[in-house]
């Protein structure tokens, strides 16, 4: 069983975060609620989440307007250390972001030893990090 599957599933049908999922240390460095804001913005901008494809920590997430390749690392008791998500592709345009104008909001944190980035791709002008 593909743990980090099912909690990545989990994580994109609901359309929240759940702190349980989450390991202390990412929570420490990212709050829930700007995982919950970064899970908003990619559902607005390609519809409700319907699937995912891959294993073993990288995935490939389907919605009704395009995908999503989220990387996610666990720790050993199955809870979320790092958590990737590429900027989003729109169907039928392969490469494109989601606007010529769009840029990559991202979130950086040395969690459990390593690094890890928690991002997603929206469309406002300015680039912002932590």
């Amino acid at each position: 069983m593909d743990r980090a599957r099912t909690v990545l599933d989990a994580l994109l049908r609901a359309g929240r975060a759940d702190p349980a999922a989450f390991a202390p240390s990412f929570l420490k460095e990212i709050s829930a609620a700007r995982v919950d804001a970064i899970l908003t913005q990619v559902t607005a901008a390609l519809g409700s989440f319907d699937r995912i494809d891959g294993t073993h920590g990288t995935y490939l997430a389907h919605y009704p307007r395009g995908t999503d390749l989220i990387t996610v690392t666990m720790d050993e008791r199955d809870r979320i250390t790092g958590l990737i998500f590429a900027p989003p592709v729109i169907a039928g345009r392969p490469g494109a972001a989601l606007s010529p104008g769009s840029r990559s909001s991202s979130i950086r944190a040395s969690v459990a030893g390593g690094f890890f980035a928690c991002a997603a791709s929206v469309s406002m002008q300015t680039h912002h990090s932590r």
